[in-house]
């Protein structure tokens, strides 16, 4: 199993431990994005941001889900795995909410 994400990710965990002002959860996110090999990170390009507007925009969802959603499509990910409930599976992607693990 590889576990894959979009590169919009570090900077999601990363904003919330900096709001919270909380040192010691940044310093852990960037050991998890860059020495744990567990993660692939997906590039954030022109392609994928182009199709993220237009995913966004026909399924009502926010511009940074489109960006994973749309990263997910672009790898032929199997699982989608989230904690938001506004995404939901298509017949390209099938999303799994994090709580039904």
């Amino acid at each position: 199993m590889r576990l894959i994400t979009s590169e919009i990710t570090v900077s999601e965990c990363l904003y919330g431990a900096y709001k919270a002002e909380r040192s010691e959860l940044v310093e852990r996110y960037r050991e998890i994005f860059s020495e744990i090999e567990a993660f692939e990170l997906v590039p954030v390009e022109f392609g994928i941001c182009e199709r993220a507007a237009k995913v966004g925009a026909a399924n009502g969802l926010k511009l940074i889900d489109a960006i994973h959603v749309t990263s997910a499509l672009e790898i032929a990910c199997d699982v989608f795995v989230t904690n938001d409930k506004g995404i939901r599976s298509s017949a390209d992607l099938c999303v799994v909410q994090l709580a039904d693990l």
